[in-house]
């Protein structure tokens, strides 16, 4: 199984904003793509450390999806609204081989939710 070989912080976004996502690349520790046509895929976010709340979790179909063409190994996460809270979330990219069951976790990294200053009050 991989070792996380990335640590990527993703850009500072205001609570309440519309995220326009991200994308991915899965590679292996060697660089080589890992194809993900035979794999489920999962992030989730969680406020203030690791073993914090799940503010966001997404799969496959449920905000996430895979860039099809070329080597199948680009990891979306699609746009959405991000009211999670202002706060440090933490999260990383899990990767499940739907044959042999075995996990990978190539990826993790952080994301600063800012507050918000205009709102409704």
């Amino acid at each position: 199984m991989a070792e996380i070989i990335g640590f990527w912080k993703l850009e500072d976004i205001v609570n309440g904003t519309t995220w326009d996502g991200v994308e991915f690349e899965a590679l292996d520790e060697l660089g080589n793509p890992i194809d993900l046509s035979n794999k489920d895929v999962r992030i989730q976010f969680r406020r203030n450390g690791k073993d914090g709340n799940v503010a966001v979790d997404l799969s496959i179909g449920d905000g996430l999806s895979i860039k099809t063409g070329g080597d199948d190994n680009i990891i979306v996460i699609n746009k959405m609204k991000v009211d999670w809270g202002a706060g440090n979330y933490f999260y990383d990219v899990e990767i499940t081989d739907k044959t042999s069951a075995d996990v990978d976790t190539p990826l993790e990294g952080t994301k600063r939710v800012l507050n918000d200053t205009t709102k409704d009050d």
